[in-house]
């Protein structure tokens, strides 16, 4: 059969250039928030911290939603008021794996170990001799029992759309001020294209082991390190139309080609086939990743649009040129991934349908020199 061309509609220009065109911007300031509550239901404080300072609020369970509670603070960072609402209420917030965002829950213990840095928090979340352990996790080559393995989570407001985020422990020093050999678990290498849904939770994780520790030794001096944060500024839109029948739209911006492969009905939605070509200085597919409002939409005669869900990802990808800097690498991935996406679509596919791809206008970044000071060992 003879391919019918289907229109292509460029609603911005996309500039995927400006994806890897990193600058550096200043850190991004935590939001500030006044609270003035008193024995409330603790659905309403978390909803009044939400609305002062622009994030999600945090998802609260059925059985502490009218927990009553008291928060009296006086602008001060969001991170600073829901730390010091979960150590009076004994709660902890941890990531909501299930349905993204965060989530709070009851804490068996107040951890308070931590640094506040513009909008983030970094805590230590685990830190544990390798003998306290049933069972080894994660061996490593040359790793004793006198190792100890260490957990730092870190949290950014979500009212940021951060596309991407690494973190690096720099230097560890012992309760006398020395230095600590440390060696860290390899993170994901940025530029593998996020498959996420946009419910990823605001949060990342490092972990390291720290060898040479005496036995008697009770805490660290000081965790030091930095977290990289890439958001986006801006939004531009490339719009492709859907018309049934065995048809392809390509569309080439910059760096980055989309492919409309296929579209076709299934049940009660929609299957549609992307293919994007990289063709290098950093172009990358931003999928809804970390709850942003970047990837892929369905979009009705009437305008109204629904998040595709990603249902596999084949990626082709090879690399070209030399690393950089480790926050901002200068390969050039080349090749292309195949992305297939589904969407719930009410009534038949016709004339008025598309399929619009969104990416930020430029991507910011940010890096966060943080250090936790004074941290028991466990």
């Amino acid at each position: 059969m003879v391919k019918r061309r289907r229109i292509v509609r460029t609603v911005l220009v996309v500039l995927v250039a400006c994806l890897c065109a990193s600058t550096a911007a200043e850190i991004p300031a935590g939001s500030k928030v006044t609270v003035a509550l008193e024995e409330r239901p603790l659905a309403e404080v978390v909803q009044a911290l939400a609305k002062q300072s622009g994030n999600a609020p945090l998802a609260v369970p059925d059985d502490l939603r009218n927990l009553p509670v008291t928060l009296k603070v006086a602008d001060v960072d969001y991170w600073q008021a829901l730390d010091r609402l979960c150590a009076s209420a004994g709660l902890i917030y941890v990531p909501d794996l299930e349905h993204g965002g965060l989530r709070l829950d009851k804490a068996l213990e107040h951890e308070g170990h931590g640094a506040y840095v513009g909008c983030m928090v970094v805590k230590a979340e685990e830190v544990r001799r390798i003998a306290d352990y049933r069972v080894i996790r994660e061996p490593r080559p040359g790793m004793t029992s006198a190792d100890t393995r260490c957990v730092v989570r870190y949290f950014w407001e979500d009212r940021l759309p951060v596309v991407r985020a690494r973190a690096e422990v720099i230097e560890v020093r012992d309760a006398e001020g020395r230095p600590i050999r440390k060696t860290q678990i390899p993170q994901p290498r940025p530029y593998r294209v996020h498959v996420e849904h946009g419910s990823r939770p605001p949060s990342g994780t490092m972990t390291f082991y720290m060898t040479g520790i005496p036995e008697d030794a009770d805490r660290l001096s000081e965790v030091s390190g930095v977290v990289a944060l890439w958001w986006g500024e801006g939004r531009k839109e490339l719009v492709l139309d859907l018309v049934p029948g065995d048809a392809e739209a390509t569309a080439s911006f910059g760096e980055l080609t989309l492919t409309l492969r296929k579209s076709e009905p299934v049940a009660d939605g929609v299957r549609i086939d992307v293919r994007a070509g990289l063709g290098g200085a950093g172009a990358e597919l931003l999928l809804g990743a970390y709850g942003s409002p970047y990837g892929f939409y369905l979009a009705g005669p009437d305008g109204k649009r629904t998040a595709c869900t990603v249902r596999q990802v084949t990626r082709n990808l090879h690399l070209q040129g030399d690393a950089g800097h480790r926050y901002t690498p200068a390969h050039r991935p080349t090749g292309h991934v195949d992305v297939v996406l589904s969407c719930a679509m009410p009534g038949p596919m016709g004339k008025g349908w598309s399929l619009v791809y969104v990416c930020p206008e430029r991507i910011e970044k940010a890096e966060l020199a943080f250090a936790i000071r004074n941290l028991p060992l466990r």
